[in-house]
């Protein structure tokens, strides 16, 4: 029989093969993550030093930005702040709070500050300003305008993301009615739907504060978490269970009581507990407690933190 083993040569093992650098293939652009650094250091205070060193980690974030309430057309938006007739500015309420703790708990690496006026996102400061994120909340149903839709999708594109919260929680509300349809004209792709975050999100697991279950809102309603991609990235989050009011609760440092119904004079800070929240919490207001509104807090900030860091990986491809 012939001898049909294949001749193989020997093999040198002196010599190492040449490896190539894996990189992470992404779907965004380089002429979008331009933008979105570009946004990053200019907008919301972190270097490009912090977000190529950050590892992707809220903890290592350093960042300085500002929080704006959105204003929209036809909307009750204001509906867990309070601001001052005179001048309709923001002092006291859900964001107030939120990011007093934030601020906080991260022993001021990343810092948020609420700017008193509400944004209106149909006029110029929306991309102008371009923060992290913009809050949008309340009860009833809306439209927003043309420009409106305009201005939230070039916003989107350059980084920015929207955090709904439906103060009215439960799915099949007015405002959960509203912000599913007013959400899919900024994102008009016919195949993209709003989807369930999983509990193996960075959101939960990779965050500030390790949660294994979604926080009960206002009245018990824990509802998953949804989002809307653009480019394989998180775009607008939508949190169905009424954390915006939950968030009314003012919480000293050290987490140990409630502050009062009024505002420190002392230290002239002007967070406050909503009274009718604490006063009716038995009866109609169900859950506005320390420890159901602490987790409100973490969860907050969990998000903040993962809406800072959600494009550090596609960061380290650019040159």
């Amino acid at each position: 029989m012939p001898d049909i083993t294949p001749a193989t040569a020997p093999v040198d093992t002196t010599q190492k093969m040449e490896t190539k650098p894996v990189t992470k293939p992404t779907n965004l652009s380089p002429e979008r993550i331009a933008k979105i650094m570009k946004t990053e250091t200019e907008n919301w205070g972190r270097t490009r030093e912090n977000i190529l060193d950050a590892g992707n980690d809220p903890h290592n974030v350093v960042a300085k930005f500002p929080v704006f309430l959105a204003s929209y057309a036809n909307g009750d938006w204001g509906c867990n702040i309070h601001l001052i007739p005179e001048t309709g500015k923001i002092d006291a309420g859900s964001l107030p709070n939120l990011v007093a703790k934030m601020n906080e708990w991260s022993h001021g690496h990343i810092t948020g500050e609420v700017i008193p006026t509400p944004l209106n996102i149909g006029g110029p400061d929306l991309l102008d300003k371009k923060p992290p994120f913009i809050f949008f909340t309340g009860h009833k149903d809306f439209v927003l305008t043309d420009q409106e839709i305009q201005n939230l999708r070039e916003y989107l594109q350059v980084g920015g993301a929207i955090w709904g919260d439906s103060a009215l929680p439960g799915w099949g509300s007015r405002f959960d009615v509203a912000f599913r349809r007013e959400m899919k004209r900024v994102v008009p792709d016919l195949d993209k739907n709003f989807e369930p975050v999983a509990m193996t999100n960075d959101i939960f697991t990779k965050s500030w504060w390790p949660i294994t279950k979604i926080p009960e809102g206002m009245n018990y309603y824990a509802e998953p978490f949804e989002h809307l991609d653009i480019d394989g990235k998180l775009a607008i989050l939508y949190t169905p269970n009424d954390y915006s009011d939950m968030l009314y609760m003012r919480i000293l440092p050290g987490d140990t009581k409630m502050q009062g119904w009024y505002p420190d004079l002392k230290t002239k800070s002007p967070l406050i507990t909503y009274e009718p929240f604490y006063v009716n919490r038995i009866l109609f207001f169900r859950n506005f407690e320390l420890p159901s509104c602490l987790l409100c807090d973490k969860i907050g900030m969990n998000i903040i933190g993962y809406l800072l860091v959600r494009f550090d990986k596609d960061m380290l491809l650019t040159p």
